[in-house]
């Protein structure tokens, strides 16, 4: 219920808004200017109220033409009017919220001082000149155009209102108004020729000759303050030296003398140079330009938007990119100007005004727009509610991960590191199986940065099985062809030590990463001796403690049964954690130039089988050829795989889902497939068809409170290698 129209207080009949308190100024003007709340939506406006009682009649007169005026006066530049109301004791007219100009130059925090204020000034008075220039073309003069009829905006356009003397001087009643009521204006702001009540040459003079004489006044106040009881001073003072000369020929004394303030606009080195004019002239006519104008405003955008008043670039300008987006007008170039003005946002505000436009580009089917998006990610997903991301961005985002262009899975791969901390459990679960595919990808830089990734987001994987997975997905890695993958993959293990327990460590990891180091690559031995140091060195302290049977492992894989157990040793401390972290962000921003070329080579079919002499050596066989513990001849080095080893176990579908129709991984059907815990299974070698297919022991995971690798029991001591099938 309105308890002030219950009151009979502020309630007006016919005029939905209520009307608070007034608004101070140290200027005064007629009227006084109040806030106000709309009904329907308690939306903010400004009130003016004339209060009639305490005024002479001709003032009441000038008043009621004003009020007229303001609702059927509709130009660009001028104070928006919503609704007007006239009582027995007062005139009231609603109008978009606003601050009185006086108001706005004095508050340093509004205008921001510096460049930015020098901005603002600027294109207010822009804004003011076009203003009166849409009421010269309808031969219609102002007379009232100062400081106390000029309001700010919250975006902090500058709007004119004061239309109590607004006058045609060829229609016989208006110029009969003017004559009687001039003698109202403020002296300080008259003409000379309105002074001396020069009513002859007033009629000759062009329409704009006063208004002329108002904006000069106008760019005296606002550089060099108030004026004086006989006027603007033809002194420089604060006015800026390209302005000035424009502003002697607005004071001109002869009407006819004067310049247009029209056609300072085009002429004004003032107006005509400055970026931020040119900016809001610019956006004002985005949907006339085509895509390569709008692309090129947008990049030009970014670059200054900083520079910007923030009202104008929350309010005016982030509204046309948003509005651009969602009509697809604004393309990627849009993106990154709109999350600059982003980061200048309450969280709400960012939700209100840029989300929207982000869920849009992800719905865009053009590959440089996902690019552009995967490559800010990091700047709006922390700002983004989980539910939307979850609800609305995830299912988009993740259509990335089996893109045809290899730069866009190798971006999605790297946005799981902001993203994955805000997805829900089910979601984490599904980024993992993405994750685990494209560590078949044939783009070794995308193999590579899967494997990277899954170590940096170790800490938000599910406690329950993540010991599980990391090591599935490391393990696999280290027979990978590529040397920097398997480099990657050690490093991840090291930096994932705290998750597996002694037990495990001793069981499962250190027959795997052992094998590393007498691989053909140095910095695959360096990296996987820090590895086993590591591990070492955590069973050395369960063993120390009092030792760690299986039935003691932790049930989420940590490391944390034994007293006294520290950190693994080496990269596996806090240090060397953090080292890895370092690494694997520098390895992830730098991978993609170094195979670049390769990649792009990769892109539309599987990787070559024989590999660079730099990635590894063309006579040494794959990693896999130091067997597990399964007495078998050794791999045949003359087969065609080229070194790149696949994964010990396909991808089960049970537990990961199908694999994407573009990977490499050839399945075997159901109905063939052995035993999990006993026998091998048939899987290829390379990404190629025709290559020849080897028998690769199958190890499962298992144990109720540990993890464990376990597999065919080897009939004899000593390794042997794998079996080349028929």
């Amino acid at each position: 219920m309105n308890f002030q129209k219950w009151l009979g207080i502020g309630g007006i009949k016919d005029f939905p808004y209520d009307i608070g308190d007034v608004v101070e100024c140290e200027v005064k003007g007629h009227w006084v200017q109040r806030k106000g709340t709309r009904h329907s939506d308690g939306g903010e406006v400004s009130v003016f109220e004339y209060d009639k009682k305490q005024t002479s009649q001709d003032q009441l007169q000038l008043a009621q033409n004003g009020w007229k005026k303001s609702k059927t006066l509709r130009l660009p530049g001028f104070l928006k009017c919503h609704d007007a109301a006239e009582t027995p004791t007062a005139l009231y007219v609603a109008t978009e919220a606003c601050t009185p100009l006086p108001e706005v130059l004095s508050d340093a925090e509004f205008t921001e001082g510096g460049e930015k204020r020098h901005e603002f000034i600027a294109f207010g008075l822009y804004s003011i000149i076009q203003a009166l220039s849409h009421l010269h073309k309808n031969n219609l003069l102002h007379a009232n155009c100062n400081r106390t009829a000029i309001f700010c905006t919250k975006s902090g356009d500058w709007k004119l209102w004061g239309l109590d003397w607004v006058t045609n001087l060829a229609a016989e009643d208006d110029k009969d108004h003017f004559k009687i009521f001039s003698k109202y204006l403020p002296d300080e702001y008259k003409s000379p020729e309105l002074a001396k009540e020069s009513w002859a040459v007033l009629e000759r003079a062009p329409v704009y000759s006063v208004d002329a004489w108002s904006v000069g006044c106008l760019v005296h106040e606002v550089f060099n303050g108030k004026l004086t009881s006989t006027g603007p001073s033809k002194t420089r003072g604060d006015i800026p030296s390209d302005l000035f000369q424009s502003y002697t020929g607005l004071l001109a004394a002869q009407p006819k003398s004067r310049s247009n303030p029209t056609s300072l606009l085009e002429s004004c080195d003032y107006f005509t140079e400055n970026h931020f004019i040119q900016i809001q002239k610019e956006i004002e006519e985005l949907s006339l330009k085509d895509q390569a104008d709008r692309d090129s405003f947008f990049r030009r955008l970014a670059s200054l938007v900083d520079t910007f008043p923030a009202g104008n670039c929350k309010y005016t300008i982030l509204p046309k990119l948003t509005t651009a987006l969602q009509f697809g007008s604004g393309g990627a170039a849009a993106l990154e100007p709109m999350l600059k003005i982003g980061e200048k946002l309450s969280e709400a505000e960012y939700t209100e005004l840029v989300v929207p436009g982000v869920v849009q580009l992800f719905a865009s089917p053009e590959n440089i727009v996902r690019m552009k998006l995967l490559q800010s990610i990091h700047l709006f997903v922390p700002s983004i509610p989980k539910t939307l991301l979850c609800k609305q961005i995830w299912p988009l985002l993740a259509q990335g991960f089996a893109n045809k262009v290899p730069e866009i899975r190798e971006l999605t791969i790297k946005a799981m590191i902001p993203v994955l901390p805000s997805l829900t459990r089910d979601l984490v679960d599904d980024a993992t199986k993405h994750l685990l595919r494209l560590q078949a990808d044939p783009v070794d830089g995308i193999r590579t940065n899967a494997t990277i990734c899954l170590g940096m987001v170790s800490q938000h994987l599910p406690k329950d099985n993540r010991a599980q997975t990391l090591h599935k997905a490391f393990s696999r890695m280290l027979k990978d062809r590529f040397a920097p993958c398997r480099v990657a993959s050690l490093g991840a293990y090291t930096a994932t030590a705290e998750y597996f327990d002694a037990h495990t460590a001793a069981i499962s990891v250190l027959p795997v990463i052992v094998q590393s180091t007498v691989d053909p690559e140095k910095d695959v031995r360096t990296r996987a001796l820090k590895a086993v140091r590591a591990y070492l060195a955590k069973v050395e302290a369960a063993h120390e403690g009092g030792g760690l049977s299986q039935s003691q492992a932790s049930a989420d894989g940590k490391g944390t049964a034994s007293p006294g157990v520290p950190p693994a040793g080496g990269d596996a401390t806090a240090t060397g954690a953090g080292n890895y972290m370092a690494w694997a962000s520098s390895a992830m921003q730098t991978l993609g130039t170094a195979v670049g070329t390769k990649a792009r080579k990769n892109s539309g079919a599987p990787p070559s089988p024989a590999p660079s002499p730099s990635a590894v050596s063309s006579t040494q066989p794959a990693p896999a050829e130091t067997p597990p513990p399964k007495a078998a001849p050794p791999l045949n080095a003359s087969d065609n795989s080229g070194g790149w080893g696949e994964p010990d176990e396909p991808f089960d579908d049970d537990a990961w889902g199908s694999p994407a129709s573009n990977s490499p991984v050839v399945s075997t059907p159901v109905a063939e497939r052995p035993a999990l815990a006993s026998s091998p299974i048939r899987v290829t070698n390379s990404p190629s068809l025709d290559d020849e297919p080897v028998v690769v022991p199958r190890a499962t995971l298992s144990g109720k409170k540990g993890m464990q690798l376990s597999g065919a029991k080897p009939k004899k001591k000593g390794l042997g290698g794998a079996k080349k099938v028929d």
